[in-house]
């Protein structure tokens, strides 16, 4: 009896991508019809393996790529090693795990410091960990450092660190980047809207072919650009405009690309000067977004501006492509696609346009942004440390900031990064010895923050208002994860909730209290306008989160015992809305409209004074807070959203659908709480009523913060038949709004149940 038939192998005719979702392939070459017809999809057929097939290493001098031998006498790409190669690389390997078994034994003892070493060295020392090489049993993982500004990391999860070998997964690191990908630039994809999934599907190249692409697509693009004195304009704009508030770069070095990316252009550099390339185009499209009509048409009026932008954005972009971003991103790469992608991020439509969270994660991850640079023994220098960190906190406050807007958890586990916070020194001081010094006195207590107008201060109000933009993120987060943790509220924690409410509202007016409102000082980290920008965004920082306790109160099984509570609730988000109102009225902060309104929209705190409005529309401050809600409401734009403005013209901010149903939601339920209090939802103040009396306030701010005052902002009323001062906001301990048990609870679970 015969056993068992022995199967053959087959050759398969379908193509890879139709025998992966199991359809049926019409066996087109070199293109399926369903590959052509999916975009971002590359068809590959593959030659059937058959028994007895022998593959060689082919040793190959020329540029083409190596062969693979089989018994069909056909050849498919494939890498080719040549077998002197191979023991070469076995020797330098055996080599190097010597030098690194020899360093481990050794490093130790040469690591001990003279007491007397200078302070430089001393800063170095406390940042330094007991081995030299990243130990691959460490809670850190592997760092690695890769050529043209490139960084690898990954956890001790990584299945390779099973092998305990350095050497081996630091080549195993690079060995993962030997190709990069490359696809012909076409103009037609990149306007069909489905930029992150182009980015992600492209096939591979040799990195020799990589480089020569980037030097003549960046230098083609560089023709494109407008005249050199435009892009200065736009290179200063985004200095002053957006990294004063929002830092992913260190300016000094900076500027320095800048230039070079003009010397490539003329071709007084060098060649292949291009890394920082995706970075400069997105900056010079952040400046034309967000610099003022009246400062373009003094630089730049002989071009059209909406021309010039689409321009600049889409060349960024291909300069992404080109550069292979996300698979073989740099923190510049990285930065860059940020810059496209947030500057024009909406809080009414969170899942909309910050859909792009998870990539800029997951990619900060990758580069290990999310580890304390100094807790690698890697050779990165204080200035890139302190990059990384300014842009993984970004990262970190862009996560945050969508979780809040979406209701959904954050993507950043709480216990998966250990970045230092951001440094206070100025730019241009970063990385000196009176900078070291300063932030370890710092670190070991022994002196206080320094404020603005200290002599010999090293501070900036810039990097000040970022820092406490950091530590608001991080309160932010906090209160995150108790929304999203598994134990229900209750009044205990209700009360420490409060208290740290409290607690950092004060911590922030404290840092507030460092920046100078006035400065006799002209420069993009320290002038006028910033500063006192600066320092009210920061008062309303302090008020901003207090809507958390809003929901606790009003809930059934803990508001009796928390009534007296609810009036400092709607104090505070009365305050906040007022500050926010200055902020984005004020023609002195136009420069930063494009964040606050632009990004950031005070929708919680509409949303409760709405509430509370319908549930007691004759409360003794009522009245108070339909008039905030109206100076709000005659600030939005016809695009929906309360917009700033740069003269007669409102500074577009176009929403999609989910946005407009966003503020017809508050429209809707602004009118049922007017007409329930009898008051006609159709009367509303006239913008510029709302910006003049804004205008009265900042001045007031002022001259109170001058004067040693602390200041209130306490603001009155708006009157429609004029601006007249009448009354005061209310104490938060009053017992006149005392929390009425009389609420219509299915009524409102049905208006508002979703929208907290």
């Amino acid at each position: 009896m015969s056993g068992p038939g022995r199967s053959r192998p087959r050759s398969s005719n379908t193509c890879r991508e139709c025998r992966r979702r199991k359809v049926r392939c019409d066996q087109t070459r070199p293109t399926c019809v369903r590959c052509a017809s999916t975009p971002g999809t590359t068809c590959v057929y593959e030659e059937g393996v058959v028994e007895g097939q022998v593959f060689q290493f082919v040793p190959t001098d020329h540029g083409g790529g190596p062969t693979v031998s089989n018994s069909r006498g056909t050849s498919s790409a494939n890498v080719a090693i040549p077998s002197e190669r191979i023991r070469s690389l076995e020797e330098k390997l055996k080599a190097l795990t010597d030098m690194v078994h020899t360093m481990r034994n050794t490093r130790e003892s040469d690591m001990v410091i003279p007491e007397d070493s200078e302070p430089v060295t001393a800063a170095k020392r406390a940042r330094q960990t007991p081995h030299g090489f990243p130990s691959l049993d460490d809670d850190e993982g592997s760092f690695d450092i890769q050529g043209d500004g490139q960084t690898r990391y990954v956890s001790k999860s990584f299945w390779a660190n099973i092998c305990q070998e350095a050497n081996e997964i630091e080549f195993l690191l690079r060995g993962l980047n030997r190709q990069m990908s490359l696809t012909e630039i076409e103009d037609q994809p990149w306007r069909s809207g489905s930029l992150t999934g182009v980015l992600l599907a492209t096939p591979p190249v040799p990195a020799a072919s990589m480089r020569a692409s980037i030097e003549k697509q960046s230098s083609r693009d560089a023709q494109k650009l407008p005249a050199k004195h435009c892009c200065d304009f736009f290179f200063e704009t985004y200095l002053w405009n957006y990294h004063a508030i929002v830092p992913l770069v260190h300016e000094p070095s900076f500027r320095n690309e800048y230039e070079r990316y003009w010397e490539l252009k003329s071709g007084s550099g060098e060649k292949n000067a291009t890394s920082a390339t995706p970075l400069v185009l997105a900056a010079l499209w952040a400046g034309t977004l967000i610099c003022t009509q009246s400062d373009w048409d003094l630089h730049c009026a002989s071009y059209d501006r909406e021309e010039v932008m689409l321009q600049l954005y889409w060349m960024a972009f291909r300069a992404l492509r080109i550069s292979n971003y996300p698979r073989l991103a740099t923190v510049e790469t990285l930065s860059a696609y940020i810059i496209l992608q947030s500057t024009s991020m909406r809080e009414e439509e969170p899942l909309s346009t910050a859909s792009f969270v998870g990539v800029i994660v997951r990619v900060a991850q990758m580069l290990g942004l999310n580890r304390e640079p100094s807790l690698f023994q890697a050779s990165i220098s204080t200035i890139a440390a302190e990059v990384r960190r300014r842009v993984w906190w970004h990262v970190f406050r862009i996560d945050v900031l969508v979780a809040l807007a979406s209701g959904l958890p954050p993507l950043i586990d709480r216990d998966s990064w250990d970045t230092n916070m951001l440094s206070e020194v100025r730019d241009e001081l970063l990385g000196t010895v009176a900078a070291l010094q300063y932030e370890e006195r710092l670190r070991e207590g022994s002196c206080q923050p320094q404020k603005v107008l200290d002599p010999d201060s090293i501070v900036s109000p810039a990097s000040i208002f970022a820092r406490g933009k950091i530590e608001e993120t991080l309160f932010a987060r906090g209160l995150l994860n108790k929304t999203f943790g598994s134990k229900p509220i209750t009044s205990d924690d209700l009360k420490s909730t409060q208290q740290e409410l409290e607690s950092f509202q004060e911590r922030i007016l404290v840092r507030a209290k460092r920046i100078p409102i006035s400065t006799t000082t002209e420069f993009y980290e320290n002038n006028n306008e910033l500063n006192s920008w600066a320092k009210l965004a920061l008062w309303a920082m302090g008020d901003r989160y207090w809507w958390y306790l809003h929901s606790p109160v009003l809930n059934r099984a803990i508001s009796r015992a928390w009534s007296n509570l609810l009036p400092r609730v709607i104090h505070n988000c009365r305050s906040f809305l007022l500050k926010y109102i200055c902020l984005a009225a004020c023609h002195e902060f136009q420069r930063w409209h494009w964040s606050w309104p632009g990004n950031h929209q005070p929708l919680h705190a509409i949303i409760l004074l709405l509430k509370e409005v319908e549930r007691n529309p004759n409360g003794a401050n009522s009245q108070n807070s339909r008039s905030i809600i109206d100076q709000a409401i005659s600030l939005c734009g016809p695009d929906g959203g309360i917009s700033g403005a740069q003269g007669d013209h409102l500074v577009p901010r176009a929403l999609l659908d989910g946005g407009h149903e966003a503020w017809n939601l508050i429209i809707r339920l602004r009118s049922r709480a007017w007409i329930k209090a009898g008051v006609n939802p159709d009367t509303l103040p006239t913008r510029a009523q709302v910006v003049q009396l804004a205008q009265v306030q900042l001045t007031q701010l002022r001259f109170e913060v001058e004067s040693g005052i602390t200041p209130q902002m306490s603001w009155p009323g708006l009157e429609l038949q004029g601006l007249e001062v009448s009354g005061e906001l209310d104490d938060p301990s009053s017992a006149n709004d005392v929390f009425s048990p009389n609420v219509n609870w299915q009524d409102w679970d049905a208006m508002f149940g979703n929208i907290d």
